[in-house]
């Protein structure tokens, strides 16, 4: 069907009286999604719908300059100096980790502080919670979570 058609077919379909409500939904609808940003996977809320969202988006667009700083503390705390390299990740659900190369080594050989527990490893990194994360982990929290969350409570609203 052609889409003048397609469009003439809705006019005539829909009376009057419920294109102007149709559209009134649409208006609201269009305040509050963000289209630009919106996937199959998600829809994104836009900016200053509510500014909790704002301040958490904030803080998680803020992650990796906050990183860099602490994993200085992280370094700081490691023994070993075989280590060639360390960083601090965040995963969604799981926190914040520092990650260590293995670089042929196991998690025993390594010489760490006390504080540092094994979460997993990959082939080639191994990821620890210490001191560091867990005080990161209680301080934001699941910080990617949160903004989800409060996106569907802000959509759900809308229903």
């Amino acid at each position: 069907m052609e889409l003048i058609n397609y469009h003439r077919f809705v006019a005539e379909l829909i009376p009057p009286v419920e294109r102007d409500v149709i559209q009134a939904l649409y208006n609201v609808i269009d305040q509050v999604v963000d289209w630009r940003r919106t996937d199959c996977e998600r829809i994104m809320v836009r900016s200053r719908v509510d500014p909790r969202l704002d301040e958490l988006r904030l803080q998680y667009d803020g992650l990796p300059q906050l990183l860099s700083q602490y994993v200085v503390q992280v370094a700081n705390s490691i023994i070993d100096d075989q280590i060639t390299m360390i960083n601090i990740v965040y995963f969604p659900q799981l926190g914040f980790l520092v990650t260590i190369p293995r670089e042929g080594q196991t998690a025993d050989s390594l010489s760490l502080a006390s504080g540092f527990a094994l979460q997993f490893e990959t082939d080639k990194v191994f990821y620890f919670k210490d001191n560091v994360t867990r005080h990161l982990d209680v301080e934001f929290g699941d910080v990617y979570g949160a903004i989800v969350d409060m996106e569907i409570e802000i959509l759900q609203a809308l229903a």
